[in-house]
């Protein structure tokens, strides 16, 4: 696996010019006291600015495609270092803005060419003078206008969250990552800046952003794979027909959170954190009310895997971030990817079979002798477990979850698998910083803000599941570690502008 670090470089550069005419404008009362402030806007081909969460490296980065890039506008909030109240909502269009080189172009839908953009704003305007932590968004959505108005308590704004996704496309009108309209804000953590220039000595303040959404890409080259592990089979064959993402976030901040913890694995250091992170228990299986991550996650189920598998590698998906300290990388709460496969044994595709003792057997009848072999007495025996005819009603059914996770677990209590129409699931959990050697290290599974996953499978070594893992049919869907995860990515992880990683997938 070939995942190095992540850097969390400057997205866009803010430069904040502010000052005060000399000695023509005085104001007696220094709260109301004004400062010109400008702005610049950069989107630079690269950048080596680090984050807070790790000493890692990306796998390289990436432009931004121009959707991806492009803002309508812009707001900046100035927050009182003294009383951490908004003393101003500064608003700008792009049409505020004169295009400096090349303007937000990529010329590729999945690995545009790196191109330095800058936009400077025409005119200046007032602020108030003093010491203030500067925030700046592009394309800021509702959550954002919350501090629009002056006096506004902006203390928490760094656990601010958006407003909780309703649906899996966040890609609608208001949504943070809309074409042209992605939502951005400060990378790092707001530092106090003293806005007391002047025209001959202006303030200069430098802000990076960064884009709130996730950005995943199905980008594997062939569909059809040999199984390593035949079973006994003279041969098997995947070939993968959809696919989709499970347990993608319904909330985040509208800004990356840090927090350092005391449990922070093999590699201390700090977290990237979600609503979720400090609020939810994550081991949580059995309460008395539901698991969190029913009402927190988007999760999969067999008949909602529905993405058609690409003939052209480079699909696109946006989605939140969802991080998780060490000891709390489970597979009920990492964002994975799921694959449906169609699996052929000894050529025969598309043909129900089942799995007994390491072995796959091609028929109901082959199954029942080797299984009564073992239970001689008849009233143990296969029959009396299911009958053929089962299969078919169970995977017909009007309550096609309530009975194929019935089903499934009866069968597995027997060592069996059943595998309706020669259909299985493989589920990878998205690798975000892997660390060899090492169990379940810092950040080594999870999902970043402004980090592009790229996702394809080189390898399948066994066959899947008969269901989607942890999803509603599995009959045990008790978590278990990441790093327990018997197949492998390969993924690509791009960061401001979209830093690369990559990540071999083998099943």
């Amino acid at each position: 696996m070939k995942i190095k670090n992540l850097l969390l470089a400057g997205l866009t550069f803010f430069t904040l010019f502010s000052c005060k005419d000399d000695g023509n404008d005085v104001i007696n009362n220094l709260e109301n006291e004004k400062a010109y402030f400008s702005l610049k806007l950069a989107f630079p081909a690269s950048s080596g600015t680090k984050a807070t969460t790790s000493d890692e490296n990306g796998d390289g980065y990436q432009d931004g495609l121009a959707t991806e890039q492009q803002f309508q506008k812009v707001a900046v909030i100035l927050v009182s270092a003294s009383t951490n109240k908004v003393t101003d909502y500064v608003e700008y269009t792009k049409s505020d803005f004169a295009p400096e080189g090349d303007a937000a172009i990529d010329n590729n839908s999945t690995s545009p060419t790196s191109i330095s953009k800058n936009y400077l704003a025409k005119s200046a305007k007032l602020v108030t003078k003093g010491d203030a932590k500067v925030y700046v968004f592009l394309n800021p959505t509702a959550d954002v206008e919350v501090f629009k108005t002056v006096g506004t308590d902006a203390a928490n704004i760094l656990i601010t969250e958006m407003t909780a996704l309703t649906a899996t496309d966040i890609t609608g009108v208001g949504s943070i990552a809309n074409a042209n309209n992605f939502l951005m804000g400060n990378t790092e953590t707001a530092v106090v800046q003293t806005i007391d220039g002047t025209v001959k000595n202006p303030t200069t303040v430098t802000i990076d952003v960064e884009r709130a959404a996730v950005k995943l890409v199905e980008n594997t080259a062939t569909a059809t794979f040999a199984v390593t592990n035949t079973l006994v089979a003279t041969s098997v064959e995947a070939t993968l027909v959809k696919y989709d993402y499970n347990n993608l976030n319904k909330r985040s901040f509208l800004l990356k959170n840090t927090e350092s913890r005391s449990d922070a694995g093999a590699i201390s250091g700090s977290y990237v954190v979600d609503p979720n992170f400090i609020t939810a228990n994550y081991k949580s299986t059995t309460s008395s009310t539901a698991p969190w991550y029913t009402s927190d996650f988007f999760t999969m189920d067999n008949q909602n895997v529905n993405k058609t598998f690409p003939t052209t590698p480079g699909d696109i998906t946006y989605c939140l971030e969802n991080t998780m300290i060490s000891n709390e990388q489970y597979d009920n709460k990492t964002t994975s990817i799921v694959y449906q496969a169609s699996i052929k044994v000894n050529g025969n595709a598309a043909a129900t079979f089942y799995t007994y003792k390491n072995t796959i057997y091609t028929s109901y009848s082959a199954l029942m002798a080797a299984y009564n072999k073992d239970y001689p007495n008849p009233i143990q025996q296969l029959g009396t477990v299911f009958t053929e005819a089962d299969v078919n009603a169970v995977y017909t059914s009007a309550n096609y979850t309530t009975d194929v996770k019935a089903f499934n677990t009866k069968l597995v209590d027997k060592g069996i698998k059943c595998y309706y129409n020669g259909v299985c699931y493989y589920n990878w959990m998205i690798k975000h910083w892997d660390q060899a050697g090492t169990v379940l290290g810092r950040m080594e599974f999870g999902v970043v803000r402004n980090n592009v996953y790229y996702l394809a499978v080189t390898k399948i070594l066994n066959i899947g599941e008969p269901w989607v893992p942890v999803g509603p049919e599995d009959p045990d869907p008790t978590p278990d570690p990441d790093e327990t995860e018997k197949a492998s990515l390969v993924i690509s992880i791009n960061v401001l502008p979209w830093t690369v990683r990559t990540n071999d997938i083998e099943f």
